[in-house]
């Protein structure tokens, strides 16, 4: 797991609540061995916030498309292969905080679903979409 200053470093972006993105980093596994919060909760709301934010943005910026092209774009953009490859291009995978067991099972780059994006969980930009959300109030957008 490499150190959440080197996460922010990479978004561009620096939490007031650590807390709040360590959560979003956090595996099931990790979270049941030290007794602490997963990203599960996190990420009730990560497909929602990420649409959203990408659909406003697709409004504000794609004028020339019809509702029907911005529909597909925003479907392409926030769909689970899209999401992984831009992980994976960022190795957010290394940043998660996982279990003894999961990280030797991915042999030293996180578990195999992070290496594949072919299972969940969620990708880490989703959860730190929703962390970024909370930390700046939902009433704000992104």
């Amino acid at each position: 797991m490499r150190a959440l200053e080197e996460y922010e470093k990479l978004i561009g972006y620096e939490f007031r609540d650590r807390g709040l993105l360590e959560t979003a980093l956090t595996h099931s596994s990790y979270a049941n061995e030290h007794k602490t919060e997963s990203y599960e909760r996190l990420e009730f709301l990560g497909d929602s916030v990420l649409g959203f934010v990408t659909a406003e943005y697709l409004f504000e910026n794609m004028g020339h498309l019809s509702e029907g092209q911005l529909t597909k774009t925003r479907a392409a953009l926030v769909c689970e292969k899209s999401l992984c490859g831009f992980s994976r291009s960022l190795e957010v995978g290394s940043f998660l905080r996982l279990s003894h067991g999961e990280m030797h099972s991915g042999a030293g780059s996180g578990p195999v679903y992070w290496r594949t994006c072919s299972s969940p969980p969620p990708p880490p930009y989703t959860l730190t979409a929703v962390s970024l959300m909370r930390q700046r109030g939902s009433s704000c957008a992104l």
